[in-house]
């Protein structure tokens, strides 16, 4: 079995709040109750604390997408996180593909 979660976002004054642990603990709680063997996730480059959160439920930062897209003129880069929920599972590798044409080329994960 699996699935994916497709998108779900911890606004910034929520971020040192206990609900930004709460919804990461019932999204990792209900992918393994599903049977997800992997979760992988987007966050800005920038944002530490939500980094430090992710990294504390064992997310690992697998790439980074530089200038990914752009907010009052100021590029954004986000990081690609991974957590393998399978024990004994190969950990993914990806790569965060290449720039062309001003965009980036789709992600690839083994």
């Amino acid at each position: 079995m699996g699935g994916a979660v497709t998108l779900f976002v911890i606004e910034r004054v929520w971020a040192e709040d206990a609900a930004a642990s709460a919804l990461t603990e019932a999204v990792l709680a209900f992918a393994k109750e599903n049977g997800f063997e992997q979760l992988n996730l987007e966050v800005r480059s920038d944002n530490a604390r939500a980094i430090r959160l992710y990294e504390k439920y064992g997310f690992r930062k697998l790439c980074t997408f530089p200038d990914y897209f752009k907010i009052d003129g100021e590029s954004i880069d986000f990081d690609l996180m991974n957590l393998e929920l399978t024990p004994g599972r190969r950990p993914t590798r990806a790569s965060c593909g290449t720039l062309t044409g001003g965009r980036w080329s789709p992600l690839h994960t083994q």
